[in-house]
Order: C-alpha cells, then sequence, then structure tokens
C-alpha cells in the first residue's frame, strides 16, 4: 500500500491500493483496460495482486488475474505477489 501511496507515476500523486471489490472491477475490465494501460506507459497484468482490504489481522485479499479468483494471504508471503496501483474510477 506504501508504494502505491507514495507513487508519482505519470506526474499524479494520487496513487492508491485497490480494495478487494475495485481489484475484481480491474479484473471483470481486464481485456478493455489492457490497450490503455499500455498506451499510457503502464504494464499489462500479471497473476497475482494484493488489494488493501484485509481478511483478518495476519491475512489480506488477493486476486489471481489469470482466473478472476479471490482468496486470503499471509501478509508476509510477498513471493509472486504484485501491486497495481489506481486513481479514483
Amino acid at each position: 500500500a506504501d508504494l502505491c501511496a507514495n507513487s508519482t507515476a505519470q506526474g499524479y500523486n494520487d496513487w492508491f491500493l485497490p480494495s478487494k471489490d475495485a481489484l475484481n472491477e480491474l479484473w471483470l475490465k481486464r481485456n478493455d483496460l489492457y490497450f490503455t494501460l499500455l498506451m499510457n506507459g503502464g504494464s499489462g497484468f500479471n497473476d497475482y495482486y494484493w488489494s488493501s482490504s484485509e481478511y483478518d489481522a495476519n491475512d489480506a485479499w488477493k486476486q489471481y488475474f489469470l482466473s478472476g479468483a479471490q482468496f486470503n494471504s499471509h501478509k508476509s508471503n510477498i513471493s509472486i505477489t504484485h501491486v497495481r496501483a489506481v486513481r479514483a474510477f
């Protein structure tokens, strides 16, 4: 979340880590967003993304972008999980 909140990518400073519901909206619209992301200096989608939504004190929600599945994972589990900074949409 800190990486997103402190990002100044593309001259903007209002980036944040999306909630699990907002992340799911990105997944639902991933095909429409892909070209726009690339044309504006972003990148395509990777496999796993963290959300800002906590499952409990130790776990947070993340989403698997190959299938759309959402599940909880321990916050210390950083292997192959990415963050996708977003702005208000």
